[in-house]
């Protein structure tokens, strides 16, 4: 019988054995000198990733235990030599054809079936830990990681090959290759077009028969700066108003969403953890009792109300805290009662 072929996703990577929380992580952020040059090797029509770095084909979601070593790095996901083969291809035509002739990253279908292999930083020698995205079981991998499995990624092949070719040429991994690195200098070396040359904003230089000051000028900047921040905000989301709520789709940790559309072997159901859910009474937290006092109101929405003869099961510690509270009283009460006989003041003798 036919093994079934499983492949792993970013998310089911930790360096801490914990798979809770998780980042999402573009690769060319929307100041990248060569997110340009990616739109026109790659098919697509100016400002498709630049204005609109948070979109499908440019992230990955990883776990906060990872994230570092992915933004260093030291992880980097390359696309399998078919794949790799396939955009060398497609950017020597798209470098050669007129731009209305070009091929789009997003209309090639070999695309679907990219499997990705983990590249370690020769240096690296920290414990991975792997979970399986079918049945949740966690295995460990250690230096030199001879077993470790396929990955899919979210995002375009395209868009992850020059990911990766960033992260190995800045680190100068001693890998060898010679098709990334062939992809990596086609683009970084690559001649646009006028009308995709990015176009500097303006600046706002001061005008020589201004008789304003400099200082009042500065004073009206500051004023004004958070309501146009606020504005241009606004104006951003308006225009592309998908971008907020798939942002807030992926930041609830449902990585699920962010698979390939067509994956092919991998597995459907939504991953498992091995890992028990601790479930904490809300009363035994020290600053229970004093939320009582102060706000009565929050602490009826956080927890029911419940019997005394449960308050005393479930908090035992409060109860200890109130008898130690009350035996001093009453040592105290029992000093004032004794009579004493008072002293009289030697005048008082002498007369």
């Amino acid at each position: 019988m036919r093994e079934e072929k499983v492949l792993y996703r970013p998310e089911d990577i930790s360096l801490d054995g914990t798979f809770r929380g998780g980042v999402i992580l573009p690769f060319f952020h929307s100041q990248n000198t060569m997110i340009r040059k990616l739109e026109y090797c790659g098919g697509l029509e100016p400002n498709t990733i630049a204005q609109n770095a948070i979109c499908r084909e440019n992230v990955i979601a990883v776990r906060p235990s990872v994230e570092m070593s992915i933004k260093m790095g030291t992880l980097v996901f390359l696309p399998d030599s078919a794949t790799l083969d396939r955009i060398l291809t497609t950017t020597n035509h798209n470098l050669s054809c007129p731009p209305s002739e070009r091929i789009g990253l997003r209309d090639i279908p070999e695309f679907s079936d990219c499997s990705y292999t983990l590249l370690l930083r020769p240096s690296f020698k920290t414990i991975l830990h792997l979970r399986h995205p079918k049945t949740g079981r966690i295995t460990t991998h250690r230096h030199p990681y001879p077993a470790l499995p396929q990955f899919t990624l979210p995002s375009n092949p395209w868009v992850a090959a020059l990911g990766a070719y960033q992260k190995v040429a800045i680190r100068s991994y001693s890998l060898d290759l010679p098709i990334l690195h062939r992809i990596g200098r086609l683009t970084r070396h690559a001649t646009l077009p006028d009308y995709f040359r990015e176009v500097s904003p303006p600046v706002n230089c001061p005008s020589l028969t201004n008789s304003s000051s400099s200082e009042e000028s500065s004073a009206e900047s500051s004023v004004s700066g958070s309501t146009s921040s606020r504005k241009r905000k606004r104006e951003e989301d308006a225009s592309n108003p998908g971008v907020a709520e798939w942002v807030r789709e992926t930041q609830g940790v449902n990585f699920l969403r962010l698979r390939p559309d067509n994956v092919g072997e991998y597995a459907d159901e939504p991953s498992t953890s091995l890992q028990p859910i601790v479930v904490r009474d809300a009363r035994l937290a020290p600053w229970y009792e004093l939320a009582k006092v102060k706000c009565p109101q929050v602490v009826a929405q956080v927890s029911p109300p419940s019997s005394e003869t449960e308050e005393e099961v479930l908090s035992p510690v409060p109860e200890v805290k109130r008898r130690r509270q009350t035996q001093p009283k009453r040592a105290i009460k029992t000093r004032q009662h004794p009579t004493t006989p008072q002293r009289r003041s030697p005048r008082l003798v002498a007369q």
